[in-house]
C-alpha cells in the first residue's frame, strides 16, 4: 500500500514541477490562448480527449487560472453531457522557491465541479472510454521507480469546492438516478521533502447537501425515492504513514421516502466516528463509532481493518446496540406517517430490542458473522383486534462462514432462537376473548451461502389454553443442496401436533361444553405429496340452541388424506381424504386455489348413520313425546366448487346425491311405521339456488292407529328449490298405486327476516270403477277429487301466535263405502267446499269477526295475515246426497242436505231423508268455536213425518205393526266432552213434540217408559186413554238434567168432565235415557 502511494505521489509531483516550469516557460514564449490550443491539442493527441476551455489566464510569478474545462468526447465519439466539468482552476506558486529546489504552493483551488456518471444495462459506463484513453495514451510514463523527488514541495492548501455528483445506473431492473451536492474538500499545510516524508491536515465539509435518489423498475412495482440533506464535518490529521481521522455525518429529521407503502417522514440520522490508519502496517482501527437514528435506535460499534499483500481482516463488533419498540412505534404512528401504517395505528408495544455482542469478520475472501439479537420486556397490546401478549423474552443467535469467491463450497450457516411469552389474550369473537400462557417457541435450523434454507426445527408449546395444553414440534429439511433455484419442491417435512384436556367451553363462547384431545401428523415429500394422520378424542359434549340443548356422544374421530402444496404456493390440493366418526364416514377430496381464491370439494362417498343424528337431536324437541325410533344409513356423494374472490358476493356451484338403501322409521305419537323406507335424491347447489329433487318410497307403510292392515307400496316424490328470500316445492306427487290413489301438492314459502310464510296447496283423487278392499273390512268404489290449500305463518318466536287457514274443495261421485258389516254407503254424490282459520299454537280455531281491526304488528310486511286475520267471505255452499245408507240394519235413503263448512261452523240449512216409511226434514247448526270441546254449540231443528217406530229393533215388539208418528223436535246443547257429561245434560234444552200418534201407540209408549207400572202418573195417563180420551199432542221437554213428559188430551163425547189443556205426568233423567241410547 505505502509503495503505491508513494507511485501515485510521485506522479503528481512531476506533474506540478513539469506545469511549473512549463509556466516559467511558457509565459514568455507563448502567449495564454497559445498556451490554451497546446493544451487542448496534447489532450486530443496523446489521449484522444476532445476537451474545451474557455479561458486561460497565465502570470509567470503568480501562476495561472482556468475556466469553463469540459470534457467532450473522446476518439471522435462526443458525449451527450460531459461527464466532468470545471468551473474555474486557480493555481498560485512561489517563483523564487524553484531557485532553491523548493515548489511552493500558495494555493490550489477547483470550484463548480459536476460530475455526470451513467452505468448502462449491460455493465459498460461513460467513463469506460475516458479510461480507455489514459491506459491506451502514446505519452511516455512517468518513471515511478525513483526513490527521492528533485524539490521539496510545500502546499498551503488545496480547496475543491461545489462539487456536485449526477448518477444514472440503468439495469435490466430498473433504473437508479443520485443527486448529491454540493461538497467541498481542503487540504492545508501538505509538505512533502524528497525522500517522501509528508504531512498535511485535510477536510471534508458539506453543509446542508442534497441527496435525493430515485428508482423506478422496469416493469410492474411502484418507484421510489429518497430526499434529504447531508451534513458532514470530517478532519483528518496526516503524518506520513499515520492518518487520525475524527468524523461527524448526519442527515437532519425531515427527508421523506416515497415507496409502494406510501410516504414517510424520516427520523434524523447521527453518526461520528475516530479512527486511526497506519498505511505502512495497512491497519484502519475505529474503536468507536457511533449511530443514533433519533430515539428509535442507537449502535455503538468497533472496526479494525488490516491486511498485507493478499492477506486482509476486516472485524467489526457492535459493542452497543438498541432499538426502542415504543419509540419506533411512535415514529410510525406519528401524524405524517400513519397513513402508510394504518393498521399499526392501534398498536401499543414495548420493550427493547439489542445487539450487544455482534460480531462480523472478513478475512480475504471468507465472511463469518455472529449475530446476536435479544429483547426483553416485549409486549403488544392490539385493542382493534383484541390481541394482548406481555412478559415477552427473546434470544436469537446466528453465526455464519462464506466464501464470497466459490459460494457454492461455503459452509452452512447455523442459527437458533428463542421467544417466550408469559401471558396471551386473543379473541375468539367479537365479544370473548381468550386468556393463555405462558407461549414458549423454539426455533434452530441451517441455512446455505445463498441463505436458502437447508433445514428447520421448531417446537412451540402454549400452556392453559382452555384449560389444557397445545404442542407442536416439526423439522423441514432440504433433499439436498437446494441451489440458486430453490422451490417448496426441495424439502422434506416432518410436523406434529398434540393438545390435552382442552376445554370447549371457552373456545365456543359456552355453546358447547366437554373436553377434547388428540393427535395430528403430517409428514412427507413437499415435491409429492404430505400425508396426514389424525386422531380427535372427545368425552360427551354438550351444544346450547337458542333454547334447548343436545349432547354429542364420547368418540374418536379418524382423519387421514394426502396434500400437495404447487411450487409457488398458490394451490393446495387434499386426496384420498378420510373422516370416520363411529358409524359414519365420508372419503372426498378437495383443492384451494389461493390466486384466485377459489376451491373445490368432492365427496366421493360418505355415510350417515341415522341412529347416530337422533342421539344428537336437541331433548326438547321431544320433551313431551316419545321420540321415534330411525334406523339406517344415508349415503352421501357429490361436490361443491366456488370462488370467494368477491366476499359480498360468494359464488358457488355443485351436486349432491343422497340415497338410503332402507331406513327404519317407527314414531308411535304419529301412529307411523316403516321398516322400509327408501330416499333417492339428487341436488344442484349453486350461488342463486339450491334445487333438489327427491323420492321416497315403502312397500308396506303401517299405520296401525287408522289402518288394520299396512297401505300398500306408496310413492311420495318432489322438487325442492331454495334461494335467499323464497322456497317452494314443485312437481309434488303421492300415489298408491294399488289403491288408485294419486295425488299432487306444492309448496310455497317466503322468509320474513327469521320468520317464515308458507302456501301449501295440492290434490288428492281417488278413482276405482271396480270395487276396492284397501283393507280387511272395507270395501271402495268410485270417484273422489279433492283439492287443498293451507296458509301458514311461522314465527321464530314459537311463543308467538301461528295463524293458518285451511281450505279446499271434495268432490264425489257414485261412491260406495262398505265398513263390514257396521255401515254401507251407495251412491254418495258430495261437493263441499271448506275455509277454516286457527292458530296452530294451541291448535285453535279462530271465528270470524265482524271488525277485524288492525293488522298484527308482526304482520307488517305480510298481506296474507291480514287476509288470515281479515273479514272472511261467507262460508260457501256445499252439497251432499246418499242413495242409501245403512247402519245395524237401519236404512236411510234419499239422504240430501245442503251445507255450509268452515269459519268454525257445520251449518245445514235443510237436509231430508226417507226413514222407517216416513221422511225427516230439519236443519242443524254447529258452531265450534274455538275448537274447545266444552264450548262447541249446537242447534237442531226437525220435522218427522209418518215415521213407522215399530221398525225399531229395540221397540217393535212392544209398540207393534204400523205405529206411525209425526213430531217436530228442536235441541239446543253446549259442550260435548264425556268427562263432563253431567253439565252437558244440565244446560242441554229441546223439545220433542209428537204432533201425530195414535192412541194404541202413545199407550204402548209409556208402557215402554214405565215397564214396571211404579211411576204413577204415567199409569193415571195410561187409564186415561183406556178410558175414551185420545192424544192431541205429546211431548217431552228437555231442560235441567231431566226429560218433562205432558200431553194434550181429546175429550170423547161422552166424558163426563173436562180436564187441562195440557197434563205434565212424568219427570225422567235425561242420563236414563242416555244409558239406554247407548245400548241400542
Amino acid at each position: 500500500m505505502k509503495k503505491i502511494f508513494k507511485i501515485l505521489l510521485g506522479i503528481f509531483l512531476i506533474f506540478l514541477l513539469l506545469l511549473a516550469g512549463a509556466v516559467v516557460y511558457l509565459t514568455y514564449a507563448y502567449p495564454s490562448e497559445r498556451i490554451k490550443e497546446m493544451l487542448l491539442t496534447t489532450l486530443e493527441r496523446d489521449y484522444g480527449i476532445e476537451s474545451s476551455i474557455g479561458e486561460l489566464r497565465f502570470r509567470l510569478f503568480r501562476g495561472f487560472e482556468l475556466e469553463d474545462f469540459r470534457i467532450l468526447g473522446v476518439k471522435g465519439m462526443p458525449y451527450a453531457k460531459p461527464p466532468l466539468q470545471i468551473g474555474k482552476v486557480t493555481f498560485g506558486y512561489q517563483w523564487k522557491a524553484l531557485l532553491a529546489r523548493r515548489l511552493e504552493i500558495n494555493q490550489l483551488i477547483l470550484r463548480d465541479i459536476p460530475l455526470d456518471y451513467r452505468l448502462y444495462p449491460d455493465g459498460s459506463s461513460n467513463l469506460d472510454p475516458l479510461l480507455a484513453a489514459f491506459a491506451d495514451s502514446s505519452a511516455a510514463p512517468a518513471d515511478t521507480t525513483a526513490s527521492t523527488l528533485p524539490v521539496s514541495i510545500a502546499l498551503e492548501q488545496l480547496r475543491i469546492e461545489d462539487v456536485r455528483l449526477h448518477a444514472s445506473l440503468i439495469s435490466p431492473i430498473d433504473t437508479q438516478q443520485v443527486q448529491l451536492g454540493p461538497l467541498g474538500l481542503v487540504l492545508d499545510h501538505l509538505s512533502l521533502d524528497p525522500a517522501f516524508n509528508y504531512r498535511a491536515r485535510a477536510r471534508l465539509l458539506a453543509e446542508n447537501a442534497g441527496l435525493d435518489y430515485r428508482s423506478r423498475p422496469q416493469g410492474a412495482g411502484a418507484p421510489l425515492h429518497l430526499n434529504t440533506m447531508l451534513n458532514t464535518d470530517a478532519q483528518a490529521d496526516i503524518r506520513g504513514d499515520s492518518v487520525t481521522v475524527s468524523a461527524v455525518l448526519s442527515l437532519p429529521a425531515g427527508g421523506r421516502w416515497d415507496g409502494e407503502s406510501g410516504s414517510l417522514v424520516l427520523p434524523g440520522i447521527e453518526s461520528s466516528f475516530q479512527a486511526e490508519v497506519n498505511s505502512a502496517a495497512s491497519r484502519i482501527s475505529v474503536p468507536n463509532a457511533q449511530i443514533a437514528l433519533g430515539d428509535l435506535a442507537a449502535i455503538n460499534a468497533a472496526v479494525t481493518m488490516a491486511g498485507s499483500g493478499t492477506d486482509s481482516r476486516l472485524d467489526l463488533q457492535i459493542q452497543r446496540g438498541e432499538i426502542s419498540l415504543p419509540a419506533l412505534l411512535r415514529w410510525l404512528q406519528s401524524p405524517d406517517n400513519a397513513p402508510a401504517f394504518p393498521e399499526m395505528q392501534s398498536l401499543i408495544l414495548d420493550g427493547d430490542i439489542r445487539l450487544d455482542g455482534s460480531e462480523f469478520t472478513f478475512q480475504n475472501d471468507q465472511l463469518q458473522s455472529s449475530l446476536l439479537i435479544s429483547g426483553s420486556g416485549l409486549a403488544l397490546n392490539d385493542p382493534l383486534n383484541q390481541i394482548q401478549l406481555s412478559g415477552g423474552e427473546l434470544a436469537f443467535d446466528w453465526r455464519a462462514a462464506f466464501d464470497l469467491l466459490a459460494p457454492e463450497a461455503s459452509p452452512s450457516s447455523a442459527w437458533q432462537g428463542r421467544l417466550d411469552f408469559a401471558h396471551i389474550d386473543f379473541p375468539l369473537d367479537t365479544v370473548t376473548t381468550l386468556s393463555s400462557g405462558p407461549l414458549a417457541l423454539e426455533l434452530s435450523g441451517e441455512l446455505d451461502a445463498a441463505l436458502l434454507p437447508r433445514e428447520l426445527t421448531y417446537t412451540v408449546s402454549l400452556d392453559n389454553l382452555a384449560e389444557g395444553r397445545l404442542e407442536s414440534s416439526g423439522t423441514l429439511r432440504a433433499k439436498g443442496d437446494p441451489g440458486p433455484a430453490v422451490g417448496i419442491d426441495d424439502f422434506l417435512l416432518d410436523a406434529r401436533m398434540h393438545w390435552a384436556n382442552l376445554a370447549l367451553s371457552p373456545l365456543s363462547g359456552g355453546y358447547v361444553g366437554g373436553r377434547i384431545a388428540g393427535d395430528v401428523t403430517l409428514a412427507g415429500d413437499l415435491a409429492g405429496a404430505l400425508h396426514l394422520e389424525g386422531q380427535v378424542r372427545n368425552d360427551t359434549l354438550i351444544y346450547l340452541t337458542e333454547d334447548d340443548q343436545g349432547k354429542i356422544p364420547a368418540g374418536d374421530i379418524i382423519l387421514g388424506g394426502d396434500i400437495r402444496i404447487a411450487p409457488d404456493l398458490n394451490r393446495i390440493d387434499l386426496s384420498s381424504g378420510r373422516a370416520v366418526m363411529g358409524a359414519n364416514r365420508s372419503n372426498f377430496a378437495a383443492w384451494y386455489d389461493l390466486s384466485q381464491d377459489s376451491f373445490r370439494v368432492a365427496l366421493q362417498g360418505g355415510e350417515i348413520d341415522l341412529d347416530y343424528i337422533m342421539q344428537i337431536i336437541p331433548e326438547s324437541i321431544y320433551a313431551d313425546v316419545v321420540p321415534p325410533e330411525v334406523q339406517g344409513k344415508v349415503q352421501l356423494q357429490g361436490w361443491l366448487a366456488g370462488s370467494n374472490r368477491d366476499p359480498e358476493n360468494p359464488r358457488f356451484n355443485g351436486d349432491l346425491t343422497l340415497n338410503s338403501p332402507q331406513t327404519v322409521y317407527h314414531d308411535s305419537e304419529l301412529g307411523i311405521y316403516i321398516d322400509d323406507l327408501k330416499l333417492d335424491s339428487r341436488w344442484n347447489l349453486n350461488s342463486e339456488e339450491i334445487r333438489g329433487g327427491y323420492l321416497v318410497f315403502s312397500a308396506a307403510p303401517r299405520l296401525p292407529d287408522y289402518l288394520a292392515v299396512p297401505l300398500p307400496p306408496t310413492t311420495v316424490s318432489g322438487t325442492l328449490i331454495l334461494d335467499d328470500e323464497n322456497f317452494r316445492i314443485e312437481s309434488g306427487s303421492a300415489d298408491i298405486p294399488r289403491w288408485q290413489v294419486e295425488g299432487t301438492y306444492r309448496i310455497d314459502g317466503t322468509f320474513l327476516g327469521e320468520d317464515i310464510q308458507v302456501i301449501t296447496s295440492g290434490n288428492v283423487g281417488f278413482h276405482s270403477p271396480e270395487r276396492l278392499l284397501p283393507v280387511d273390512g272395507m270395501a271402495l268404489q268410485g270417484n273422489i277429487n279433492s283439492t287443498f290449500r293451507i296458509e301458514q305463518f311461522i314465527p321464530a318466536d314459537p311463543s308467538r301466535p301461528q295463524p293458518a287457514r285451511i281450505s279446499g274443495h271434495l268432490q264425489a261421485e257414485h261412491l260406495n263405502i262398505a265398513l263390514d258389516s257396521l255401515a254401507t254407503i251407495t251412491n254418495l254424490n258430495a261437493s263441499l267446499e271448506m275455509a277454516q282459520v286457527l292458530d296452530l299454537l294451541d291448535l285453535s280455531l279462530k271465528p270470524p269477526v265482524q271488525d277485524p281491526g288492525a293488522p298484527l304488528a308482526n304482520a307488517a310486511n305480510s298481506l296474507l295475515l291480514y287476509d288470515i286475520f281479515g273479514n272472511p267471505a261467507a262460508p260457501p255452499a256445499s252439497r251432499l246426497s246418499i242413495e242409501r245408507l245403512e247402519v245395524s240394519r237401519y236404512q236411510f235413503e234419499n239422504i240430501e242436505a245442503d251445507l255450509n263448512l268452515g269459519e268454525s261452523l257445520i251449518d245445514a240449512p235443510q237436509f231430508r231423508m226417507d226413514f222407517w216409511g216416513g221422511n225427516i226434514l230439519g236443519n242443524l247448526h254447529i258452531d265450534l268455536g274455538s275448537g274447545d270441546p266444552d264450548r262447541i254449540h249446537y242447534l237442531l231443528n226437525t220435522q218427522i213425518s209418518s215415521v213407522d217406530v215399530s221398525r225399531s229393533r229395540r221397540l217393535g215388539a212392544q209398540l207393534g205393526k204400523r205405529s206411525r208418528l209425526s213430531a217436530d223436535f228442536a235441541l239446543n246443547g253446549t259442550g260435548i266432552s264425556p268427562e263432563k257429561l253431567d253439565d252437558i245434560l244440565s244446560e242441554l234444552s229441546g223439545r220433542l213434540n209428537i204432533t201425530k200418534i195414535e192412541k194404541r201407540v202413545t199407550s204402548n209408549l209409556l208402557y215402554i217408559l214405565d215397564p214396571n207400572g211404579t211411576d204413577s202418573g204415567i199409569q193415571r195417563i195410561r187409564l186415561l186413554l183406556k178410558s175414551g180420551y185420545n192424544v192431541r199432542k205429546l211431548s217431552f221437554e228437555l231442560k235441567n238434567g231431566f226429560i218433562y213428559a205432558s200431553l194434550d188430551p181429546a175429550k170423547p163425547w161422552f166424558a163426563p168432565f173436562n180436564l187441562p189443556p195440557t197434563i205434565d205426568f212424568a219427570r225422567l233423567p235425561i242420563a236414563l235415557f242416555m244409558e239406554e241410547g247407548t245400548a241400542e
